[in-house]
């Protein structure tokens, strides 16, 4: 670039303004933008600096001087033509790769873009994701009618003592993928896995009036699952589920780590029905039994005391 500026001063000095090879300036200082000028800033600047001085000192030279050499009329008017053509077909070059890269970045803005959507949407359900970008307050919401469901691997603790570390997380991976198929294609929202147990609502964040009879579903489809494959697999591996239908707040908590989840007496409850129930069962109690009854037989388990909620009818759904 330095010597390419320095051959249009030699030019122009030689055959003056009239050439137009001034101009060629500008296709220095772009060239000097687009080859390294972000990476030596230091260089790109000498460059650009050189040139602007040039460009002034050719414009006032010719002020007070005429031109080395006097070219005629005919070559003068070819040569402009030429500098003008070459001018234009630079300049369109250079706006043509512009855009390319204009066009390459969106493309991989909008990649990453669909990428962090991804991510967030692995996190928080589409609607809550959709709020919290247009509202950063509190988000939280009381639903009156929904069912939780707890299920937890029987077992587990002892089992995994024997398990080498890298085969313990294998093994809860493929349980607790099956299990994300299975809520995604009853429209259920997975809320979170603790160590082996695994957590599950239906009526949130979107209302849906049969979330009990979905939530049961999704109970007995995942013990089959673990009745079928897994318990064969994994050396009697066997499920224990909870569930229980009423009122829960949901909302997300936290501000680096974001979390979509819920509170209320039916979560407790959820828990506990899991926590007291019988491996190999789903136990329910008398609410979700009342809604469920003329679609299943259950069993009644009788009362239970249940922490912090005392006696408590239950009822077993035997798989």
């Amino acid at each position: 670039m330095l010597v390419s500026q320095t051959l249009i001063i030699v030019y122009s000095l030689l055959g003056g303004p009239g050439t137009h090879t001034g101009l060629f300036t500008v296709t220095v200082i772009l060239t000097a933008f687009f080859s390294g000028g972000n990476e030596y800033p230091r260089i790109r600047n000498a460059i650009i600096a050189y040139c602007t001085f040039s460009f002034l000192f050719l414009e006032f030279y010719f002020q007070l001087f005429p031109p080395i050499l006097s070219f005629e009329s005919l070559y003068l008017e070819w040569l402009r033509r030429t500098i003008d053509f070459g001018l234009i077909a630079f300049t369109l070059g250079i706006s043509f790769d512009i855009a390319k890269e204009i066009r390459n970045s969106d493309d991989e803005i909008e990649n990453e873009r669909e990428k962090s959507e991804n991510l967030l949407l692995n996190i928080l359900p589409r609607t809550i994701a959709t709020q919290l970008k247009l509202d950063h307050g509190v988000i939280a919401e009381r639903y009156e009618e929904s069912s939780v469901l707890f299920a937890d691997i029987a077992g587990f603790t002892v089992m995994s003592s024997t398990m080498a570390p890298d085969q313990v997380v294998q093994m809860l991976d493929e349980v607790f993928r099956e299990f994300d198929d299975l809520a995604r294609r009853l429209g259920l929202e997975k809320i979170k896995t603790i160590g082996d147990a695994y957590m599950v609502a239906a009526g949130l964040p979107e209302r849906r009036s049969d979330h009990c009879e979905a939530i049961f579903k999704l109970a007995v489809e995942m013990q089959d699952l673990m009745r079928e494959k897994f318990s064969i697999k994994y050396n009697g591996l066997a499920l224990r589920i909870g569930i229980h239908t009423g009122p829960v707040v949901a909302g997300v908590i936290g501000t680096v780590k974001f979390a979509y989840d819920l509170w209320g007496d039916t979560v407790n409850t959820a828990s506990r029905m899991e926590s007291h129930g019988v491996t190999g069962h789903i136990q329910v109690t008398e609410a979700v039994y009342e809604k469920l009854k003329n679609r299943y037989t259950f069993e009644l388990r009788g009362e239970l005391d249940i922490k912090g909620k005392g006696k408590m009818k239950t009822y077993l759904f035997p798989v």
